[in-house]
């Protein structure tokens, strides 16, 4: 008898217990687990770096910022899923920009709510950011006791158990006001994890502006100025979304709390079949990986800097908005323009020059005397500085020694005001950016 050929016999696959497996639980020709086939399930895996060394880890291993978040935003058209599963039901279909309620997560799996209505589901992590004008919730990192009082020898009322996520009611020095299965008490800030622990900006909401954030201190954020601000001063944050914090409890992974950069992000796709005496198994399909880059770790071009390398430079001014195309707008030796909050491009025209820099409800982009009305191809001069001299000079009845444009703030539409230093003194003017008239602003 001809032996067969070797294309007619079947490719013998390994299949594990479970898709956390570390050994095979054995081998079965492919025909067999084909034929066998009940459903296919994916997972995800992270690369991230800390303390200089490279680790890979599970997502139930890693907190994310969209966790403590209780609006998102879909990035994709993407399904609401009936369960944290990728082959189950979708419940309902949304479109790109849709705003979720986000009520709890599971690994890699966040569980929202359509606004207004009882429709419920599962979205993968990766296809949401979150919302930015709000707080969010807290996440417990250990066991930690609810406290009648903001202090270490109050009366115990109950134990919040790790992982628990909690809504924060104020923030008291180090201490946080909760409320917890009908209970009010204070907890201690240093045993849970905020959004502020993942942003890079945050807004003040007495200056009504955005902060450059270097970490969170506590109860306080550090500035890249240094300065620390209590943290009910802010009312949004603006996430770095390659950020972690680990909840491991592995000796070979980075210790609890410990700050992540998320350099990859793996998806792997598994088959699980029924195999006689074995029960369910999993086995790897071909191709069955899938990586994606989460940040560009080195520039290779002067002229596109990360998040982290702009921010270790020297910020002489700063504008963000996050409904716009462009999100962001950095002077730095230069101008920076970015649309993802992860990657800045120089704009050539300005060399390494530094100005004043906003960005307009609207998306204008005002650089100095300049502006822009097609997201930083072009920029035209708003200012005539002839009739702002003379506007000052009426009104310092003597002639300004110098006119330096130190600040711009947008308000309605065109309109915007201009802090000018004349040597003596400062003086703000506002004024419309297209038809040129400017008043004192008293």
């Amino acid at each position: 008898m001809a032996a067969p050929s070797l294309e007619s016999i079947p490719e013998a696959l390994p299949y594990y217990r479970n898709q956390h497996s570390l050994l095979t639980s054995g081998y079965a020709n492919s025909k067999n687990l084909a034929n066998t086939f009940i459903r296919s399930e994916s997972e995800h895996s992270y690369e991230v770096l800390w303390d200089k060394k490279s680790y890979k880890m599970q997502p139930k291993e890693i907190l994310l910022e969209i966790m403590m978040a209780q609006k998102g935003v879909t990035l994709i058209s993407t399904g609401l899923q009936r369960e944290p599963k990728s082959t189950s039901a979708i419940v309902i279909k949304l479109k790109p920009n849709t705003l979720i309620e986000i009520l709890d997560s599971q690994d890699q799996w966040i569980k929202a709510r359509v606004p207004n209505t009882e429709i419920v589901g599962w979205i993968l992590v990766s296809n949401l950011r979150s919302e930015t004008f709000h707080t969010g919730k807290m996440i417990s990192l250990i066991d930690t006791f609810l406290k009648k009082e903001p202090s270490d020898s109050s009366k115990i009322l109950t134990t919040i158990p790790r992982l628990k996520d909690i809504l924060p009611m104020g923030v008291l020095k180090d201490w946080v006001k909760v409320s917890y299965q009908g209970l009010i008490g204070y907890v201690p800030i240093q045993n849970f994890a905020l959004r502020a622990d993942f942003c890079n900006w945050a807004y003040e909401k007495n200056q009504k502006k955005w902060i450059a954030i270097k970490y969170r201190q506590g109860a306080h954020l550090v500035t890249h100025e240094g300065e620390r601000v209590p943290l009910d001063q802010f009312i949004g944050f603006y996430p770095q979304p390659q950020l972690g914090i680990s909840i491991s409890s592995q000796d070979h992974l980075p210790p609890l709390r410990a700050h992540l950069f998320i350099t990859k992000i793996n998806q792997l796709s598994w088959n699980v079949s029924f195999l006689t005496g074995h029960g369910e198994v999993w086995w790897k399909p071909k191709s069955s990986s899938n990586t994606s880059e989460v940040q560009r770790v080195s520039s290779q071009s002067a002229e596109t800097l990360t998040t982290d390398e702009l921010f270790k430079r020297k910020i002489n001014s700063y504008a963000f908005n996050e409904t716009t195309t462009i999100k962001g707008l950095i002077s730095s030796s230069g101008i920076y323009i970015t649309k993802d909050g992860l990657t800045w491009k120089q704009l050539k025209d300005f060399k390494s020059e530094n100005h004043p820099v906003s960005i307009s409800k609207q998306g204008i982009l005002y650089v100095g005397s300049y502006r822009s009305l097609d997201q930083g191809n072009t920029f035209q001069n708003y200012i005539r500085w002839d009739k702002l001299t003379g506007l000052i000079q009426n009104n310092l009845k003597r002639t300004p020694r110098t006119l330096k444009l130190e600040e711009i703030q947008s308000r309605h539409k065109q309109e915007i005001e201009l802090l000018i230093n004349t040597g003596s003194q400062k003086i703000k003017v506002s004024g419309n950016s297209q038809s040129n008239s400017w008043s004192i602003v008293k």
